[in-house]
């Protein structure tokens, strides 16, 4: 299967839900395009959610062990949202659990204001926290409502444009219902559709010509987006349209916003002739029709508020030959949720962000081993950390070539690394003493300490001297021991490999 026909497939999965949800304009007496533009003014909220992920794996898929392990893990995902908090200052908070295969609930929760976001997850030791904005602490109370006051209002404008050019699907079917939300019962208005992936694959080119068409209107759209952010210079300068420096001229807006719409404009053009493409040359609409399949449930209140959904999406490849080295049969994707409090006083937790807590970006700069030790051995997630995601395993790879630190064979077909480039990989530490010309590995996962010296065949490993293979030497400023010898103290396995006609060395420890 092409990459162009992958790419479009998973467009149109991606824009299943927004076009059968918000793809009409009037059912009956109900005016959908209402229903929508209210949702986008909804500053406040409770509401629960689940989405249930299942992936039917092709056996046959040619993938490494680590690698299956992931997907067997993620070939059953559920994700139940207990309870979610939106206030009218842009607050939230989230509880809830999550689902792997087999594996029991992983509790978690999210709280998120203007300046952090902070998460606490069961078997973490301490809770993590992400900083919305690194200059936080230079905007007062009253700028970060202004923020929220402009987000809010540039959503509702581009929303309501984007609404307006929604096709609507065939087939659409509303009847009064009655039905619960958070334990009360209300009466409501269900809208349901069902559309196969020919009929997205229509509607979403329709909703792209929709743009097109009106391309002064989008023009419009875009400037009075770069209007409300121009009249707030510190939101203006943090997004470069203006400067700080009152002695230079600053842009017009104008100028700006014809720039910017041009630019945008351009992409969808070429966005409609690589569909147009698409669709000429590979036929994807009559195997979208195969494949793929969605459907959806509103159900709104009278002042035509969302309340509940439902909505699934099904991609069945199992039967087709276009598909046949694809790494799963099928996918089946289920999702439910509901609302209440709409626009009332909704209570949000604050960001619970002790002293200890670690910031996400820390785990960029840790080795596998280390992050593991933030969760407790006995956790959920601790076990699927190291026996699903692996992330304990460590691999060295290094060819025969001539780059630095690269590993050389010696007489006797002995092969010697370079000591420093094996503890960048493993996570340890050297030292050097100038004096005794000795060099100390530290290997922070085993509390391993190896000792050698150049021009000596004994190495003391944990203070017990053993004889290697080869002596210790210096290459272009590289201190290279014996490979195999090292791979045995670090409790490592070593052997050669061919990579596309290069010799390949991977030296590789789970720890």
């Amino acid at each position: 299967m092409s990459k162009k026909l992958l790419r479009s497939m998973l467009t149109m999965l991606l824009a299943a839900t927004l076009l059968i949800a918000a793809g009409c304009q009037n059912v009956g007496d109900l005016n959908l395009n209402e229903a929508l533009s209210k949702s986008l003014k909804v500053q406040s909220v409770e509401s629960k959610q689940s989405i249930a992920l299942e992936i039917d794996l092709n056996e046959k898929y040619e993938a490494t062990a680590e690698v299956t392990d992931v997907m067997q893990l993620f070939s059953k995902v559920k994700l139940d949202i207990t309870h979610a908090k939106a206030d009218k200052d842009g607050n939230a908070s989230v509880d809830g659990t999550i689902y792997f295969a087999d594996k029991a609930g992983i509790k978690f929760s999210m709280q998120m204001n203007a300046k952090v976001m902070a998460f606490q997850i069961d078997g973490a030791k301490q809770p993590f926290y992400l900083p919305l904005d690194l200059d936080a602490e230079e905007f007062s109370e009253e700028e970060i409502a202004e923020a929220n006051k402009l987000q809010l209002q540039i959503t509702e404008l581009i929303g309501k444009f984007i609404i307006e050019k929604l096709p609507s699907p065939d087939g659409l079917a509303v009847q009064p219902v009655k039905d619960t939300v958070n334990g009360e019962s209300l009466s409501l208005m269900q809208v349901s559709a069902e559309v196969d992936g020919e009929q997205l694959l229509t509607l979403l080119t329709q909703f792209v010509d929709n743009l097109l068409k009106d391309e002064a209107g989008f023009k419009v759209v875009i400037t009075e987006v770069i209007k409300l952010v121009m009249e707030n210079p510190l939101f203006a300068e943090e997004m470069a349209l203006m400067s700080s420096d009152e002695e230079l001229d600053q842009p017009n807006v104008d100028d700006i916003a014809k720039e910017l719409s041009d630019t945008l404009f351009e992409f969808l053009v070429e966005m409609r002739k690589e569909m147009g493409d698409s669709i000429t040359t590979e036929s994807i609409g009559s195997i979208l029709k195969k494949v793929l399949h969605a459907k959806v449930d509103l159900f709104l209140d009278k002042e035509l508020q969302t309340r509940k959904q439902h909505a699934e999406i099904n991609v069945n490849l199992g039967k087709y030959k276009e598909f046949k080295d694809m790494p799963f049969h099928a996918i089946r994707l289920k999702s439910t949720s509901e609302s209440w409090n709409m626009g009332g006083n909704v209570k949000v937790d604050k960001p619970y962000k002790p002293a200890e807590s670690i910031e996400l970006s820390e785990l960029d700069y840790m080795e596998g081993f280390e992050v593991l030790q933030l969760f407790d051995n006995k956790s959920e997630l601790y076990s699927i950390l190291k026996n699903n995601f692996h992330i304990t395993k460590q691999t060295y790879h290094g060819f025969l070539e001539e780059y630095e630190g690269a590993p050389v064979i010696m007489p006797g077909n002995i092969t010697l690394v370079s000591l420093r480039d094996i503890a960048d990989y493993f996570g340890g530490e050297l030292k050097y003493d100038k004096k005794s010309k000795t060099v100390t590995y530290n290997d922070i996962a085993t509390n391993t300490v190896i000792k050698v010296t150049f021009g000596s065949k004994i190495a003391e490993v944990n203070g017990k001297k053993v004889e290697w293979r080869y002596p210790t030497i210096n290459i272009d400023g590289y201190g290279y021991v014996d490979a195999r010898n090292l791979a045995n103290a670090l409790g490592a396995s070593i052997k050669w490999g061919d990579d596309y006609g290069f010799k390949l060395l991977t030296i590789e420890r789970e720890l």
